[in-house]
């Protein structure tokens, strides 16, 4: 005999930060950052998963695509390749942590960068308070390949709860699914 069963998988709203680094560093890459970071809220979006942007641009963090927003209105925000000042991580996990604390569902980060926080000390605290998985997506563009990747890179594990390398621009979409 057989029996058949349904079973309804458990119904989850999740709502996503997504954090992209615009400091100096970035200026060769941040097309790529953009492009990732919008093909992230796009494709969260489709699944009704709720996003918002943070970046962060001369230093300082800013809200780029709100919550309860779709992402074509803030493509014009978005997609700018502007670049400059220092990568304040910290600040940014931070903003990230006040937008999501009002959110229903379950909430995750991923931030998009090419290096490490400007104070490292202040974004272990903040990672800590964190009440989400921080998920780490690093452009290394330049390098040849994983083994090319700088140690500071490659030694950044702790940095966040999951992370990617991704060295070559063709892989950058199927490392952000494998993600």
């Amino acid at each position: 005999r057989v029996f058949r069963q349904r079973v309804s998988p458990d119904e989850k709203d999740y709502s996503a930060a997504i954090v992209l680094d615009r400091s100096q560093s970035m200026s060769g890459d941040i097309h790529h950052a953009e492009e990732a970071a919008v093909a992230l809220a796009y494709a969260l979006e489709e699944i009704d998963v709720e996003t918002c942007v943070i970046d962060m641009f001369r230093s300082r963090p800013r809200l780029a695509k709100p919550y309860g927003s779709r992402v074509e209105p803030s493509l014009y925000s978005l997609l700018t390749g502007a670049t400059g000042g220092e990568t304040p991580l910290s600040d940014a996990l931070r903003l990230a942590r006040e937008r999501v604390k009002d959110r229903d569902g379950t909430p995750f980060c991923i931030v998009v960068t090419d290096w490490q926080p400007d104070d490292q000390e202040a974004y272990i605290d903040e990672l800590r308070d964190a009440p989400f998985p921080v998920l780490g997506v690093y452009l290394a563009f330049d390098r040849r390949g994983p083994d090319s990747v700088g140690s500071s890179v490659r030694e950044s594990a702790h940095l966040f709860d999951q992370r990617r390398i991704v060295t070559d621009e063709e892989r950058l979409l199927g490392s952000l699914r494998g993600l």
